[in-house]
Protein backbone atom coordinates (compact mmCIF):
# COMPACT_ATOMS: atom_id res chain seq x y z
CA UNK A 1 0.00 0.00 0.00
CA UNK A 2 1.42 3.36 -1.03
CA UNK A 3 0.55 6.21 1.35
CA UNK A 4 1.83 9.80 1.30
CA UNK A 5 1.69 12.11 4.32
CA UNK A 6 1.74 15.85 4.75
CA UNK A 7 2.93 17.64 7.89
CA UNK A 8 -0.32 17.87 9.87
CA UNK A 9 -0.89 14.15 10.47
CA UNK A 10 2.82 13.54 11.15
CA UNK A 11 2.94 16.31 13.74
CA UNK A 12 -0.29 15.22 15.43
CA UNK A 13 0.76 11.57 15.55
CA UNK A 14 4.18 12.51 16.90
CA UNK A 15 2.71 14.74 19.61
CA UNK A 16 0.59 11.79 20.71
CA UNK A 17 3.50 9.34 20.54
CA UNK A 18 1.83 7.38 17.75
CA UNK A 19 4.03 7.80 14.64
CA UNK A 20 4.67 4.03 14.71
CA UNK A 21 1.00 3.45 13.87
CA UNK A 22 1.60 4.64 10.30
CA UNK A 23 4.11 1.91 9.56
CA UNK A 24 2.00 -0.71 11.32
CA UNK A 25 -0.93 0.16 9.07
CA UNK A 26 0.60 1.13 5.76
CA UNK A 27 4.24 0.05 5.68
CA UNK A 28 6.72 2.77 4.69
CA UNK A 29 4.91 6.10 4.29
CA UNK A 30 6.21 8.55 1.72
CA UNK A 31 6.64 12.27 2.31
CA UNK A 32 8.27 15.07 0.29
CA UNK A 33 11.25 17.19 1.42
CA UNK A 34 9.20 20.32 2.28
CA UNK A 35 7.28 18.23 4.82
CA UNK A 36 10.56 16.95 6.28
CA UNK A 37 11.83 20.54 6.48
CA UNK A 38 8.68 21.71 8.24
CA UNK A 39 8.29 18.81 10.65
CA UNK A 40 11.86 17.78 11.45
CA UNK A 41 14.24 20.62 10.56
CA UNK A 42 12.01 23.47 11.80
CA UNK A 43 10.66 21.34 14.63
CA UNK A 44 14.10 20.50 15.99
CA UNK A 45 15.18 24.14 15.63
CA UNK A 46 12.17 25.14 17.76
CA UNK A 47 12.88 22.42 20.33
CA UNK A 48 9.76 20.40 19.49
CA UNK A 49 10.13 16.92 21.01
CA UNK A 50 7.78 15.44 18.42
CA UNK A 51 10.23 16.32 15.63
CA UNK A 52 12.67 13.73 16.97
CA UNK A 53 9.94 11.06 16.78
CA UNK A 54 9.44 11.78 13.09
CA UNK A 55 13.19 11.88 12.53
CA UNK A 56 13.47 8.45 14.20
CA UNK A 57 10.74 7.07 11.90
CA UNK A 58 12.77 8.30 8.93
CA UNK A 59 15.92 6.70 10.34
CA UNK A 60 14.03 3.40 10.68
CA UNK A 61 12.72 3.85 7.12
CA UNK A 62 9.14 3.82 8.35
CA UNK A 63 8.91 7.21 6.64
CA UNK A 64 10.68 7.76 3.33
CA UNK A 65 11.55 11.14 1.89
CA UNK A 66 10.83 11.23 -1.85
CA UNK A 67 12.02 14.18 -3.92
CA UNK A 68 9.57 16.24 -5.95
CA UNK A 69 11.06 19.09 -7.95
CA UNK A 70 9.20 22.39 -7.95
CA UNK A 71 9.18 22.43 -11.76
CA UNK A 72 7.55 18.98 -11.77
CA UNK A 73 4.39 20.21 -10.03
CA UNK A 74 1.48 19.87 -12.39
CA UNK A 75 -0.30 23.14 -13.20
CA UNK A 76 -3.39 21.83 -11.40
CA UNK A 77 -1.37 21.34 -8.21
CA UNK A 78 0.89 24.40 -8.54
CA UNK A 79 -2.13 26.66 -9.02
CA UNK A 80 -3.72 25.68 -5.69
CA UNK A 81 -3.70 28.13 -2.76
CA UNK A 82 -1.88 25.65 -0.54
CA UNK A 83 1.43 25.66 1.26
CA UNK A 84 4.49 24.13 -0.35
CA UNK A 85 4.36 20.91 1.69
CA UNK A 86 0.71 20.30 0.80
CA UNK A 87 1.38 20.85 -2.90
CA UNK A 88 4.37 18.52 -2.86
CA UNK A 89 2.49 15.84 -0.89
CA UNK A 90 -0.41 15.96 -3.36
CA UNK A 91 1.96 15.83 -6.34
CA UNK A 92 3.85 12.92 -4.78
CA UNK A 93 0.57 11.06 -4.20
CA UNK A 94 -0.32 11.57 -7.87
CA UNK A 95 3.10 10.47 -9.14
CA UNK A 96 3.23 7.43 -6.87
CA UNK A 97 -0.37 6.52 -7.66
CA UNK A 98 -0.81 6.42 -3.88
CA UNK A 99 -3.78 4.63 -2.41
CA UNK A 100 -4.24 7.60 -0.09
CA UNK A 101 -2.77 10.89 0.97
CA UNK A 102 -2.81 12.00 4.61
CA UNK A 103 -3.90 15.63 4.97
CA UNK A 104 -5.61 17.46 7.82
CA UNK A 105 -6.05 20.92 6.28
CA UNK A 106 -9.55 21.27 4.81
CA UNK A 107 -8.50 23.20 1.68
CA UNK A 108 -5.74 20.69 0.96
CA UNK A 109 -8.16 17.80 1.46
CA UNK A 110 -10.67 19.35 -0.95
CA UNK A 111 -7.97 20.04 -3.56
CA UNK A 112 -6.67 16.47 -3.33
CA UNK A 113 -10.16 15.02 -3.66
CA UNK A 114 -10.83 17.16 -6.74
CA UNK A 115 -7.69 15.65 -8.26
CA UNK A 116 -9.08 12.16 -7.66
CA UNK A 117 -7.02 11.26 -4.60
CA UNK A 118 -8.33 9.31 -1.64
CA UNK A 119 -7.77 11.41 1.48
CA UNK A 120 -7.48 10.59 5.16
CA UNK A 121 -6.53 12.74 8.10
CA UNK A 122 -5.18 12.08 11.56
CA UNK A 123 -8.54 10.79 12.78
CA UNK A 124 -8.81 8.49 9.78
CA UNK A 125 -5.46 6.95 10.71
CA UNK A 126 -6.79 6.23 14.20
CA UNK A 127 -9.98 4.74 12.76
CA UNK A 128 -7.88 2.42 10.58
CA UNK A 129 -5.72 1.52 13.60
CA UNK A 130 -8.78 0.70 15.70
CA UNK A 131 -10.49 -1.33 12.99
CA UNK A 132 -7.35 -3.33 12.18
CA UNK A 133 -6.50 -4.00 15.82
CA UNK A 134 -3.31 -1.93 15.81
CA UNK A 135 -4.77 0.09 18.70
CA UNK A 136 -7.13 -1.27 21.33
CA UNK A 137 -10.38 0.34 22.44
CA UNK A 138 -8.72 1.62 25.62
CA UNK A 139 -5.79 3.04 23.64
CA UNK A 140 -8.21 4.83 21.34
CA UNK A 141 -9.97 6.31 24.39
CA UNK A 142 -6.66 7.61 25.73
CA UNK A 143 -5.69 9.10 22.37
CA UNK A 144 -9.04 10.76 21.70
CA UNK A 145 -9.15 12.14 25.24
CA UNK A 146 -5.65 13.57 24.68
CA UNK A 147 -6.76 15.09 21.36
CA UNK A 148 -9.52 16.96 23.18
CA UNK A 149 -7.22 18.21 25.94
CA UNK A 150 -4.27 19.33 23.82
CA UNK A 151 -4.22 22.89 22.59
CA UNK A 152 -1.52 22.22 20.03
CA UNK A 153 -3.39 19.78 17.78
CA UNK A 154 -6.02 21.55 15.72
CA UNK A 155 -8.83 19.14 14.96
CA UNK A 156 -12.42 20.28 15.46
CA UNK A 157 -13.78 19.08 18.79
CA UNK A 158 -17.14 18.09 17.33
CA UNK A 159 -15.38 15.95 14.70
CA UNK A 160 -13.28 14.23 17.38
CA UNK A 161 -16.43 13.40 19.38
CA UNK A 162 -18.30 12.18 16.30
CA UNK A 163 -15.50 9.84 15.20
CA UNK A 164 -14.86 8.66 18.77
CA UNK A 165 -18.56 7.85 19.29
CA UNK A 166 -18.61 5.88 16.03
CA UNK A 167 -15.57 3.87 17.09
CA UNK A 168 -17.08 3.16 20.51
CA UNK A 169 -20.20 1.78 18.81
CA UNK A 170 -18.06 -0.41 16.54
CA UNK A 171 -16.11 -1.79 19.53
CA UNK A 172 -19.39 -2.52 21.33
CA UNK A 173 -20.69 -4.44 18.30
CA UNK A 174 -17.63 -6.73 18.26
Amino acid sequence: MSVVSNSGPLIALAKLGQVHVLHSLYGPVLTPPPVYEEVVVSGLAQGANDAASVQMAIERQHLRIVEINEQDLSPLVAGQSLDRGEKHAIQLAIEENAEQVLLDDLLAREAAKKLGLKVKGTLGVFVDAARKGVLSSSEIDIIFDALLKRGDIWIAENLIYRVWDQLKREFEDD
